[in-house]
This record gives structure tokens, C-alpha cells and sequence, in this order.
């Protein structure tokens, strides 16, 4: 009888249970070291052998920081299994900003039976069949164990009338990285679907996105509230700086968010808005580090994989290692690899997911100098292992987060800030607009036949301005930094175009900014040499470096070889030229930390040296050696410090076929060396055969190279500060055999009459070797005909009573037959001058003509049909001595040049095909018994060349070409006596 009592009260205290209802009682266990805390709660605080359970996670951020990356999962213990349907088992969450929590529910079902009778066990499945649920097993998500974890316990109890109660349990687990942004510094990504494209304007932006800068010292609650009045909230900030990025409920147009800006900019707490943009992407003292196969160091041939930090002169630079302090410096990019074990990254965004072109970046600009793979341009130790570098990174492309690879304005904003409010110096852009992403479908809008519009310049415009403020507010603020970036890879656009931050106007913020181009190395010349050495080549702007105004420096972006994750590999681009700059910078900054961001941009960019050129412009190369000598040299001015204005001079000249003249040879380098050998400048020719050079004042020996062409030499190129030398032709033969011949013919003419020039000695000297190779005399002709293994010569001409003088002569089997001819000038005495015209075969006719004043005032003008001048006293002035009208010349003009007058020398194309700018024209200038200069017909269109202008011995160039001759002295309405000119009688 007791025992069906017994048996009796528990059937009915199991069927009472069934109509228990309690209520809900939360329980958590969080770890006091984490910025999380998460808490469960459930709807009952009991439960009996048949009830469903539903649990509620809630995970709240309680540091000040925003938390990153997060997942939570949900776990069971043996006595609760998960029910699928209405169940969620795992929530991922991109951010967690301060005070911000989010919460999640899944439901479980007790399966517990330790303790009960079996005689329930019939009555639970058939309770089971009519619930119809799923038992499943938790989902494993594969959260990486390397990340931080919380979690907390909930116990279920049952409610049971037995001799005991039995708890089930639920666990959550969080998963996320540590919380490593700055305090109030934090961007939200925006939904793909919000980011669209203007119609009219083609401009990217987020639809239901405004961004405000808040004036100085209005608090957060008054942002916040006006937030709340345009029907928004704060999702983003940077509170120190009182800017906030605002998601608002609804999405407008750009004409509506236009609208929405103007409004705010009117608020009084208000110092900007702006949309959210959208940008597409692009993305001695030597080491040991191997560079893949231990490299050799030499600064003056660079080769290899470590030829860029040898065209640099890094080596020298890193002899200064030991002064240096340390430094921050920071990149802007995709996620850098923190597992290379050549890089060392000292603080990273939370969202960084290792990239390709993040790593390369970082380890040209700072792998470790640690004996192994490669060395970044700036030092990371001194030689006693002090770290000097502390590598800094906010990536922007995120990996699998962002997946249409954009950049936002809100969060170019917060990169900056995480960066420079670390204190970090120079910091690395390589990310511009993806001009050719196939889905901006931005075609002639921004492109008409492959040229960019101007449309393309507003839209940079549009998108800059907002950073422009940013970056121009932190400099107001106090904060100092350099930002370098990348010109492009669009081949050869103005980088202007090229990304928000070249597009910066501002001259405060773009003294801040240096954008950087790339060059190539063109390597060493071993079989054609006029150094007794291998020579280095020297360097070439690449083919798909930007250019343009805004370039401010060139720097090696061509073949550099750098880590990426999981090892290394050569890559090209302005993205790696960039890093060589941002090494230099930081190595110039670690030099004197007390220069400002200007002045670090004022040093890099006032000792770059070895010019190069592209469309018709000059840009110099890196020098991280002078760099930080200048940065030395600065440690010891009271005063602050500024740098010298350069002194430089221009060499200009033309390459063309010895075997036709006029046949201009294009993309020619060329190339100045000391004259020691040493590399300095390279320029590129143009569609006629042009350079020029940029070089400092000094004697340079300049070669010109081209595929297929033996390279030439022209010697003792004198540049002086604020002139122009305007060289010889340089005429390339065909590259054969070194030991082939050929005949070299010719006629010496003096210069005076034109007459020919028996008995001149000429000595044949190789401008490779140095070496006389063969002497000749002129026979009673005035000619001479000489063998020579084929290349350049220097012949050099005396004859007693002429001023000895050189020129260049080819010897190849294309030019056997062509006359290489020249003139001699008798020699003259004291100040008389006398300038020689001499040219090729067309046009048949040019014409010398000089302009001065007499002793009265008036005006003399000699040319083919007044050849003489006398002054009042009837003493000549000037004398026309050789009118040549079948080319060639020689056309000479004597002048008895009186003291401070000035006189204009200039040449009229007369008749005859071609032009001057073809024709090969030159001025040989002699005073007394030596020569002084050499003009050559600069380009261009016109049938006036104005050479130059002599007063009291001064030679001054003017070099123009024009329809009229340029002369200064001439009063316009006597400009007849340069253009009414008489006929000839040939």
C-alpha cells in the first residue's frame, strides 16, 4: 500500500510540474579582464521533464574602447540538447562600440532523466513524437582558438518532487579580438546596398550616411541630439576631435544629402559635414639579410634584389644608424602579415587580415634588421638591438569584410586618427581610385580617347576636400605628421587625379604630403664604356608611374623585392616607391625629432638628386644619404631650420641616326656622369630626338643609349648655374662587332671665306678607351679619309694660325660616304668675336643675322644683304664674312664688340626644305684665339631661331624659336628691319 502511495505521488507531482510557470532568472559569469560581459537569462527559473527552454544571451561592451570581430556561440551540456527550429546557435558581429550590446535567443529541451523512474520513459517519447522536434548538436563555427574568449553558465534547474534536483546547463562563449583602437575612435562599414552612384556626378556615396565635425568643445550629448533631429545616430567617432559619422534612418539622393549638409553647416555647433564618400581601389654598415641569395652592396652599380635601397644610397645612410631615435611610422593599407617573421608589427587595427600588398609595403619601408630575408629602408635597431621602429597599421581593405575593396571618408578619417593621435610620424598611403575597376562603368565621363577629363579632376577634388579639412584640423590642433603617398599606376595621368590625398590643395596640409613616383633601373653598360669600369646606366621613370605637378619625388618601384605572407616576391609600382620614401622620411625625423612635418618634407625632397625625365619634365631620386646628413646638419642650427634654394643648369641636346640626320631617335636615355664615372642624372628623348638634362653646376661626361645603337659619348659638358648648354647632336650608329672598320671621310673649311683648309692635322682619339687610334692630314682638297673600328671619335684639329678646335665623328658602315665635315676659325685678337652657323643638308638656305646699337644710339642690323657695320667714326663694327646658301655653311660673322652694348645673334630660315629644328644647326662662338660656346637649334616651330645675346663679354642664351626674332633692344615699330626682308640673288 505505501509503496503505490509512493509510486502514486510522484506520477502526480510529474504531472504538476508540467503547469509550473516561473519567472526568468539571469546568471553570469564573466571574466573581469575582459571588455565584454555577457549574461543569460531564461523565461523560467525552473523547469520540468517536458518543458522547452528559451534562453536569451545579451553581450554588452563595458570598456570605453570599441570591441572587434566578435562571435558568440552557444554550447550545451549533456542534459539539455539544442531544438533547431527557432534556435540560434552562433552571431557574428563586425563591431561593438562603448556601452553597445547585443542580444540573441535559442531554445533547448531537457533530456535529463538521472535520478527518475523509467517508468516515465514511455510517456517522454510519446510526448516527443507530437513536439515533432530536431535534437542537434551545437554548431561548430571554427572560431580561431587565438583569439580572446569570455563566456558564461547558465543553470537550468528541474523541478521534481524526488530526493533531489537535477541542474542542466547552457554555455556562451565570445570570441573577439582585444579591444586595440583608441578610446571613441571607431568606423561602422556601411552596407553594400547603400553605396551607390550618382547619375549626374558619378559619384560614389552612402545613401543614408552624413558626416559632421563638430565645433570645438561642443559635447558628445549635443551631437547626439542632433542626430536624433535629422532622424539619425551616431554609429561612428572620433570624439577627441569632435567628429562622428551619422546613419540615418531613411536613404536620400545626393541632391537631398546636399541639401542635409548645407542645413548642418548652419547649425552653431557645426564646423563641416559632408557625405560619407565612397572611393574605388587600386591598393659599410650594410645588413645580412639574405634578400633571397646574399647580395652583394654596391650604391654606385646597383643590382639585384636589393637594388633599391642601393639606388638610394641607403647603405650610406644606415652608417648614421646609432643617432637615431626611436620613431613611429604608420601605413595605411591592406592588412599586413604579422606572422612573417621579417616584420614586426607594434600595434594593428583589430580588423587586420594578412594582405599581399599591405606586407610587401611594410617590409620595404621596416622589415627587421635581423640577419634574414630583407632589410626595410628604415633602420629598425641600432647596432646595440635598441628598437628603433614602432610599425603601426590600419588596414582598409578588410579581407572577406570588405569585399568591394572600397575606402570610405569616415574611415580614411579614423585611420588617420589612429595613427596620428599614437603619436605616429610618417605614415604610408598607397591606395588611390581604381580608375579601370570594370563596374565603376565611369567610361568617357572621366575618359575621352583615353585622356582624363576634367570631370575626373572635380570628382578628386570632391572627395579630398573632406580629408583636406581633417588632416588641416589636426595641424591646427597641435599634431605633427607626413604623409606619404603613392602618384599611380595609371600610366603616366597627372596624379592629381590618382587619389584624394594628391587632389589636397591646401599648402599647410600639402606640406605635409609627399607624393612619390617610380623609376626602373636600367642597369649596367660593360662592352661601351668611356670609364675604365663597368658603368651603371642609370635610372628611367616607368611606363605606368603618374606624373604631373604633383609628384614630388622619384624613388625605385620597379622589380622590388619584399615580404608577403608566408615569404617574399618582386613586385612593381608607385605602392613601392612610395615605402622607399616613407624610410627615408622616418630615418630623417629619427635624426632631429624636433623638425616638423614640413621641414622632414623639405629635407627628402631638397636632397633628391639624379634627375630623370618623362614628357618633357624633370624629377629627382631619393637620396637617403643626403637626406640624413641634411637632417644631421639640422641638429645644430639655433635657428629653425631651412634649406638652401638648389643652384642648378640645363644640358639640352638631341639624339639622332649618324646615317640620316634627320631621322630623331625617340626614348633614347641619357645619361650625365662625373667625372669619376659617377651616375647623376638620366632624361628620356622626346617624338624629336630631345632632352634635357637637370643637373648641378660641374664638367659631366653624358651618354646616350638605345636599343639596336652603340651607345654615344659626348665629353667636357660644362653647366653653370642658371644656363643652358646646349650640346651637340649625338649621332648613334648601328651596334655590330667591335672589330668591324669603316672609312670616315670629311673636309675642314675656314670659317672666314669658306674656303677649303690643306695641310690640318686631325687626331682620331676613341671616347671609349681614351686612346689616339689613327691620325690624318687634310690633303690640298681640304680633305682626309681615315680607318677606324667602328664607334665615336674625338678628332681633334690644329693648323698654325686657326684656333684648334674638336668635333665628333661616327665610324660605322652606314655612314661610309657621308661627309663629316667642320670649320676652323683663324685666330682673332682681343675682344673680337666671331660666331660660326653651320648645318646639314636641308634647308639649302639659313641666314646669320646680328643686331646692336652704334656708339650714337642708333640701330645697325647686318645680315646676307648688309653685311658690315661701321660705327660714327668709321670703324667696322660688324662684318657678315661667309653668306653660304648651298647647306652646310659655314656662315661667319666677325664682330669688334664695343662696351656695354648689347648684341643679338639670331638665324632666319631663308629657303629649302625642313627647318631649323632639323636641319642639325650650330653656333660655334670663338673670342680671340679660343672657343667659348656651342649653340645648337633647340626644338620647335618657327623660321627665327634667337640664339643668344653678348653684352660686355656676358654670353646670354635665349634659345627660342619663333615666327619673329626675340631682340630686346629693338623698339616694336622697327620690327620691319627683321621682317621686310630684300630678295636674294643666288
Amino acid at each position: 500500500m505505501k509503496r503505490s502511495f509512493k509510486k502514486v505521488t510522484r506520477f502526480i507531482s510529474v504531472l504538476l510540474a508540467l503547469v509550473v510557470i516561473c519567472a526568468s532568472m539571469p546568471f553570469s559569469m564573466a571574466a573581469t579582464s575582459s571588455p565584454l560581459e555577457v549574461k543569460i537569462s531564461t523565461n523560467k527559473n525552473r523547469y520540468t521533464l517536458m518543458d522547452e527552454m528559451t534562453f536569451t544571451a545579451t553581450v554588452t561592451n563595458t570598456s570605453n574602447r570599441t570591441v572587434n570581430n566578435i562571435s558568440a556561440q552557444a554550447l550545451f551540456g549533456d542534459s539539455l540538447s539544442g531544438i533547431e527550429d527557432g534556435s540560434t546557435f552562433s552571431v557574428d558581429k563586425l563591431y561593438l562600440m562603448p556601452g553597445e550590446s547585443f542580444s540573441f535567443s535559442y531554445s533547448a529541451q531537457q533530456v535529463s532523466f538521472a535520478g527518475l523512474d523509467i517508468m516515465f520513459l514511455p510517456f517522454v517519447l510519446f510526448a516527443n513524437m507530437f513536439r515533432n522536434n530536431t535534437l542537434v548538436n551545437p554548431v561548430d563555427n571554427n572560431i580561431p582558438e587565438a583569439r580572446e574568449v569570455t563566456e558564461a553558465t547558465k543553470k537550468a534547474p528541474l523541478l521534481s518532487l524526488a530526493s533531489s534536483s537535477y541542474d542542466s546547463t547552457t554555455t556562451v562563449k565570445v570570441y573577439y579580438s582585444r579591444a586595440t583602437e583608441m578610446a571613441g575612435i571607431f568606423f561602422e562599414e556601411p552596407a553594400e546596398e547603400n553605396v551607390v552612384t550618382d547619375e549626374t556626378t558619378r559619384v560614389e556615396y552612402v545613401n543614408n550616411e552624413i558626416l559632421i565635425s563638430a565645433k570645438d568643445g561642443v559635447p558628445f550629448v549635443t551631437i547626439e541630439q542632433l542626430a536624433n533631429d535629422i532622424g539619425g545616430r551616431i554609429i561612428g567617432q572620433i570624439r577627441e576631435l569632435g567628429e562622428y559619422q551619422i546613419r540615418l534612418d531613411s536613404i536620400y539622393d545626393k541632391v537631398q544629402l546636399d541639401n542635409l549638409v548645407v542645413r548642418l553647416e548652419n547649425n552653431s555647433n557645426v564646423e563641416g559635414a559632408s557625405l560619407d564618400y565612397s572611393v574605388r581601389l587600386t591598393s659599410d654598415h650594410v645588413p645580412s639579410d639574405t634578400w633571397g641569395g646574399n647580395q652583394t652592396w654596391n650604391s654606385t652599380l646597383p643590382e639585384g634584389r636589393n637594388w633599391g635601397v642601393e639606388a638610394i644610397n641607403a647603405p650610406e645612410a644606415w652608417n648614421h644608424r646609432d643617432e637615431m631615435n626611436p620613431i613611429a611610422i604608420g601605413l595605411i593599407d591592406c592588412g599586413v602579415d604579422e606572422n612573417n617573421s621579417d616584420i614586426t608589427v607594434s600595434w594593428a587595427h583589430a580588423n587586420n587580415y594578412p594582405g599581399d600588398h599591405g606586407t610587401h609595403v611594410a617590409g620595404t619601408m621596416a622589415a627587421d634588421w635581423d640577419n634574414d630575408g630583407v632589410t626595410g629602408v628604415m633602420p629598425t635597431v641600432n647596432s646595440n638591438g635598441q628598437r628603433l621602429v614602432t610599425l603601426n597599421a590600419v588596414p582598409v581593405d578588410k579581407g572577406d569584410v570588405d569585399t568591394f575593396e572600397t575606402m570610405f571618408t569616415f574611415e580614411m578619417k579614423t585611420a588617420y586618427a589612429e595613427l596620428i593621435l599614437r603619436d605616429t610620424k610618417v605614415i604610408n598611403i598607397s591606395l588611390g581610385f581604381n580608375w579601370y575597376l570594370p563596374d565603376n562603368n565611369w567610361g568617357e565621363f572621366y575618359f575621352v580617347d583615353g585622356d582624363i577629363t576634367e570631370n575626373a579632376r572635380a570628382l578628386a577634388r570632391l572627395y579630398s576636400e573632406p580629408q583636406e579639412q581633417f588632416l588641416k584640423k589636426l595641424i591646427n590642433m597641435g599634431y605633427d605628421f607626413l604623409l606619404v603617398c603613392a602618384a599611380g599606376n595609371d600610366g603616366g595621368i597627372d596624379a592629381e587625379f590618382a587619389s584624394p590625398m594628391n587632389a589636397i590643395d591646401d599648402e599647410v596640409v600639402r606640406s605635409r604630403i609627399i607624393t612619390v613616383g617610380a623609376i626602373g633601373n636600367l642597369g649596367t653598360e660593360v662592352t661601351w664604356t668611356p670609364f675604365r669600369t663597368e658603368t651603371h646606366k642609370g635610372y628611367y621613370v616607368a611606363d605606368f608611374s603618374n606624373l604631373g605637378d604633383r609628384v614630388d619625388i622619384m624613388a625605385p618601384g620597379v622589380d622590388i623585392y619584399s615580404t608577403i605572407p608566408g615569404g617574399y616576391d618582386s613586385w612593381p609600382g608607385t605602392s613601392m616607391a612610395a615605402p622607399h620614401v616613407s624610410g627615408v622620411a622616418a630615418m630623417v625625423w629619427s635624426i632631429n625629432p624636433l623638425l616638423t612635418g614640413a621641414q622632414v618634407k623639405q629635407i627628402v625632397c631638397s636632397t633628391a638628386d639624379r634627375p630623370v625625365t618623362a614628357e618633357g619634365r624633370s624629377y629627382n631620386i631619393l637620396n637617403a644619404e643626403t637626406a640624413v646628413e641634411e637632417a644631421l646638419d639640422s641638429r645644430s642650427n639655433i635657428d629653425p631650420w631651412q634649406p638652401e634654394e638648389p643652384q642648378y643648369g640645363l644640358a639640352t641636346g638631341r639624339v639622332v641616326n649618324a646615317a640620316d640626320e634627320s631621322e630623331f631617335l625617340e626614348d633614347a636615355t641619357v645619361s650625365a656622369y662625373t667625372e669619376d664615372g659617377d651616375y647623376v642624372a638620366s632624361a628620356t628623348t622626346d617624338a624629336h630626338g630631345q632632352f634635357e638634362l637637370v643637373l648641378d653646376p660641374g664638367t659631366y661626361t653624358v651618354m646616350a643609349y638605345k636599343d639596336g645603337y652603340i651607345p654615344g659619348v659626348l665629353e667636357d659638358i660644362t653647366v653653370r648655374t642658371g644656363e643652358v648648354n646646349y650640346m651637340e647632336w649625338f649621332k648613334l650608329v648601328s651596334e655590330v662587332a667591335p672589330e668591324e672598320t669603316a672609312t670616315v671621310i670629311g673636309s675642314i673649311f675656314n670659317a672666314i671665306d669658306n674656303s677649303v683648309l690643306p695641310g690640318v692635322a686631325i687626331t682620331f682619339t676613341s671616347v671609349f678607351s681614351g686612346e689616339v687610334v689613327e691620325t690624318a692630314t687634310t690633303n690640298g682638297n681640304g680633305q682626309y679619309s681615315v680607318e677606324l673600328p667602328v664607334g665615336y671619335y674625338t678628332a681633334s684639329l690644329t693648323k698654325e694660325g686657326f684656333i684648334s678646335t674638336t668635333y665628333n665623328v661616327a665610324a660605322s658602315a652606314e655612314t661610309e660616304g657621308i661627309y663629316q665635315n667642320t670649320t676652323m676659325s683663324p685666330e682673332g685678337e682681343g675682344d673680337t668675336y666671331r660666331f660660326v652657323l653651320t648645318w646639314g643638308e636641308n634647308p639649302a638656305d639659313l641666314d646669320s643675322h646680328i643686331v646692336g646699337k652704334r656708339s650714337d644710339g642708333t640701330n645697325f642690323h647686318v645680315y646676307y644683304s648688309n653685311k658690315n657695320a661701321y660705327d660714327t667714326d668709321g670703324s667696322r663694327i660688324v662684318n657678315l664674312d661667309v653668306d653660304d646658301v648651298t647647306s652646310y655653311g659655314p656662315e661667319t660673322t666677325t664682330l669688334n664688340a664695343a662696351p656695354n652694348t648689347k648684341y643679338t645673334f639670331y638665324v632666319h630660315h631663308y629657303a629649302g626644305y625642313g627647318t631649323i629644328a632639323t636641319s642639325g644647326a650650330q653656333i660655334k662662338i670663338y673670342r680671340g684665339s679660343e672657343m667659348i660656346g656651342i649653340y645648337n637649334a633647340p626644338s620647335g616651330s618657327g623660321i627665327y631661331w634667337t640664339a643668344f645675346e653678348l653684352e660686355n663679354g656676358v654670353i646670354t642664351p635665349i634659345n627660342t624659336m619663333g615666327s619673329s626674332p626675340t631682340v630686346s633692344q629693338y623698339a616694336s615699330s622697327e620690327a620691319d628691319l627683321f621682317t621686310n626682308l630684300p630678295a636674294k640673288n643666288y
